[in-house]
């Protein structure tokens, strides 16, 4: 299934794509993230820091989309919340926010 997810998100994104910020308790929020670049095993997103808004690139390795997409069925039940998800992955919020917008586009 891991390679399965990569290769969605890997052949799906773009650079320059804007995605929208979203979690499955409040929905769409501000500070999109921007696809900076995708690379053989991660994405690079640029995105606002939350306290300081200061823009800045974070690469999101393949084993983050993996992880999450393993679990993203009982994040979306409300059973998994993102914090749980954090604590085996720092980038939920931006592999999320993917996962929701592949998931929009009927991908996965």
């Amino acid at each position: 299934m891991g390679k399965e997810i990569w290769q969605v998100v890997s052949e799906n994104l773009q650079a320059g794509m804007t995605i929208r910020n979203w979690t499955v308790n409040r929905g769409y929020l501000g500070d999109d993230i921007i696809i900076q670049d995708i690379g053989e095993n991660f994405v690079e997103v640029a995105a606002p820091n939350s306290q300081t808004g200061e823009v800045t690139s974070v690469r999101v390795p393949q084993q983050d989309f993996e992880y999450v997409y393993t679990n993203w069925d009982a994040y979306l039940a409300g059973d998994m919340t993102r914090h749980e998800l954090r604590d085996n992955c720092r980038n939920t919020r931006y592999v999320i926010d993917v996962l929701r917008h592949l998931s929009e586009q009927g991908l996965i």
